[in-house]
């Protein structure tokens, strides 16, 4: 099935509504398989009804048709109609309860929301939930470069790194603590020429001020007491790769004149050596620091700042980004329940293990998570190990408050 198919209710000759695109994303269901599900909207004024039964939703690469199908959500249907960043709303008498943004949703009584912002999180019975979105579905990759995510947050960083990986212009990663900078510099090598090589990621945050220098870009042997023997630097061990360099915002000035002088002469000269080496590196640098306060503060060089900037790629945190929860939740989730070996915490016919998914994707998908990925990562590991073995699930205490 093609992707006309799929959008055939939108005018693909209008440019305007292809802009301004919206769609609805199964952010939580009993069967996770359908979890991150989408199916696009119109935005002209025609309505679409959401029900058990249709429409249908798909995955990215469109090869499965997906109703909601949860029996506990009724036929009678929900009706939505998008006009610009208006969504009309309209419940059949005899439907199931909704609720839309926290807000219950009666039968015979018309309702209109601005969805301009945040978009509109339809909780279908406490069983089902389903977030409309903007969402732009033209020029969209098929590829998910190892990253989870329908946002178009994530499609623009997937864009940008297919712009730039086939290049050996220096790439900096910019974002919050635990947003996946890694990974995006991981999928920047994966498609580079360089994939065969080394990708070296360094922490230059974790390594001892006294060491930093020796560890990156090598010692010589005899270069002092204790260097018996000659060691290769990350430098070194990235010839012909990529080096990874993360939380570049906290390197020291004595590094930053290092770092910039081997970025301009393509040069090392481990400690202890009398020559210079040369090397062939892909830099991709990464920082959660506001580098623009410390280039004003003089706390970080300007030349290294533009040498590492050569291309830019800026994530968003996960609080902007509702609509990929749902499907990192359950990413993570399978993870866990498969490393543990505690498949039957994903017993949909157990309905206690139902109902305590549906209580955490609900405050889950209604949380900030200020430490983005990384706390939801943690935050579910800590949730499948305090669950192993449990008849009757529940949050360990320290996570009441999520």
């Amino acid at each position: 099935m093609d992707d006309k198919t799929i959008i055939s209710h939108y005018d693909l000759s209008n440019p305007h509504q292809n802009s301004d695109s919206y769609s609805a994303t199964i952010v939580f269901h009993p069967n996770f398989s359908c979890i991150g599900a989408t199916t696009p909207l119109p935005t002209d004024g025609k309505s679409i009804k959401l029900s058990r039964n249709y429409p249908d939703f798909f995955h990215n690469d469109f090869s499965q048709e997906i109703v909601i199908g949860d029996i506990y959500v009724s036929r009678k249907p929900l009706t939505i109609c998008l006009k610009d960043t208006i969504c009309e709303v309209d419940l059949h008498a005899e439907s199931t309860p909704v609720c839309i943004n926290n807000e219950i949703i009666y039968p015979n009584k018309h309702y209109r929301f601005n969805i301009a912002n945040r978009g509109l999180l339809i909780d279908f019975n406490r069983r089902v939930f389903i977030y409309i979105h903007k969402k732009n579905l033209f020029g969209d990759t098929k590829q998910t470069l190892g990253m989870l995510g329908i946002s178009d947050e994530v499609q623009s960083i997937r864009d940008s790194i297919l712009k730039v990986a086939d290049t050996d212009i220096p790439v900096l990663i910019r974002g919050e603590s635990g947003i996946g900078k890694e990974l995006v510099a991981q999928a920047i090598h994966q498609n580079s020429h360089r994939n065969d090589e080394k990708f070296v990621p360094v922490n230059v945050a974790a390594i001892a001020e006294s060491l930093i220098i020796a560890e990156l870009f090598g010692v010589k042997k005899g270069a002092f007491t204790g260097a018996t023997e000659t060691r290769l630097g990350f430098f070194q061990q990235s010839h012909k790769g990529t080096l990874f360099l993360d939380e570049i915002g906290d390197a020291r000035d004595d590094l930053q004149v290092a770092l910039l002088r081997a970025l301009e002469t393509g040069e090392i000269r481990p400690v202890g050596a009398n020559e210079n080496t040369n090397i062939d590196i892909r830099f991709i640098a990464a920082t959660d620091a506001c580098l623009e306060e410390k280039l004003r503060d003089k706390d970080f060089r300007n030349p290294l700042f533009q040498r590492l900037a050569g291309y830019e790629i800026w994530l968003a945190p996960l609080r902007e980004r509702q609509v990929d929860i749902g499907l990192l939740l359950a990413h993570f989730i399978r993870e866990y329940i498969t490393k543990l070996e505690c498949k039957e915490l994903l017993n949909a016919d157990n309905p206690k293990l139902v109902t305590f998914w549906i209580h955490f994707f609900y405050h889950a998908l209604n949380f900030s998570w200020p430490g983005n990925i990384r706390q939801l990562r943690n935050i579910v590991q800590q949730v499948i190990i305090h669950n192993r073995g449990n008849d009757n699930p529940s949050l360990p205490v320290h996570l009441i408050k999520l």
